[in-house]
C-alpha cells in the first residue's frame, strides 16, 4: 500500500469514527428541554394591580408567558390559592403566549379586601419565581383625589446625579407608590418604590441603571389608604438630563 493510499485510509477511519459522534451531538442539540422563561400578569388597565367596585362582573387579567421548547403547556389560574380555571394549550418553542382568565367563572369580587391573583404552571413545573398580581374589592366607587405634582418642573432638564421629586400629600393615604417609564403611555413602570413621605430621592445608583443621558422619562405618583384602595393619582409628568 502506498504512502498516499495509507493516508486517504487514516482520513476515512477518522472520519468514520467522529461520524457518531458527531450525529449525536446533532441530535442532542435539537431537542431542548420545554421550560418557561418569563410570566407577566396584568390586567386591563396594563399593570398588576387594580381596584374594582363589589360585584364589578368583568374584571379580567391576562398572562404573557413565554417558553423554549415546545410542548402541552398546563396551569390554573389562582385567586387567594384557589383555583378558579384550568388551561391546556400546545406551546412551541420562542413562542410568547397570552392568557386570559376565564369568562365562567369570572375574578370574583363579592369578598371586599384585597385578593392574590397567580396563573400556576404544573406542565412544564416552573422553575421560576411566580408573580402575584393583586386587585383590591372596594364596598364602593372610591373618590380619587388629584396628586399635585411638585417638583422637578414638568418637561425640566436635570443633571445626570441624584433628582428629589416632591409632591402635595394628600389626606388618609397611608403610602404612596411612584413610578418611572421611558414611554408616555401603554408601557410598564421601568421603575417604581414605596414611601411614606410625599417625596423621593431618584439616587445615582438608581439613575444609572435605568436612565441614558439623552432619554426623555416620565413619572406620576399614586397614593392608597391603609386598605391598599387608590385614593389618589397624579398626572404623567416628563424630565430629561442635560
Amino acid at each position: 500500500m502506498t504512502r498516499r493510499q495509507k493516508t486517504s485510509l487514516a482520513a476515512v477511519m477518522i472520519f468514520l469514527g467522529l461520524l457518531p459522534w458527531l450525529i449525536q451531538i446533532g441530535s442532542a442539540s435539537a431537542t431542548t428541554p420545554f421550560t418557561i422563561d418569563r410570566i407577566e400578569l396584568y390586567f386591563e388597565n396594563h399593570r398588576a394591580e387594580t381596584t374594582v367596585v363589589r360585584n364589578s362582573p368583568n374584571l379580567k387579567a391576562f398572562a404573557l408567558i413565554r417558553v423554549t421548547g415546545s410542548g402541552l403547556l398546563q396551569g390554573q389560574w389562582q385567586v387567594d390559592g384557589r383555583p378558579i380555571g384550568f388551561v391546556s394549550q400546545q406551546a412551541f418553542s420562542g413562542q410568547t403566549i397570552t392568557l386570559q382568565t376565564p369568562a365562567n367563572p369570572p375574578l370574583p369580587t363579592f369578598d371586599p379586601g384585597t385578593h392574590r391573583l397567580q396563573f400556576v404552571p404544573s406542565s412544564p413545573a416552573p422553575v421560576i419565581p411566580l408573580p402575584t398580581a393583586l386587585y383590591f374589592v372596594s364596598v364602593s366607587e372610591v373618590s380619587k383625589k388629584r396628586v399635585a405634582l411638585l417638583e422637578p418642573e414638568n418637561k425640566s432638564r436635570q443633571r445626570y446625579q441624584a433628582i428629589t421629586f416632591k409632591w402635595e400629600p394628600i389626606n388618609n393615604t397611608s403610602v404612596y407608590l411612584i413610578e418611572f417609564y421611558d414611554q408616555p403611555r401603554g408601557t410598564k413602570p421601568i421603575y417604581s418604590a414605596m414611601t411614606r413621605e410625599a417625596t423621593f430621592i431618584l439616587d445615582e445608583l438608581c439613575i444609572e441603571k435605568i436612565c441614558g443621558i439623552k432619554g426623555v422619562y416620565y413619572w406620576r405618583v399614586k397614593g392608597f389608604d391603609g386598605k391598599s384602595a387608590v385614593v389618589g393619582e397624579s398626572e404623567l409628568w416628563s424630565f430629561q438630563f442635560k
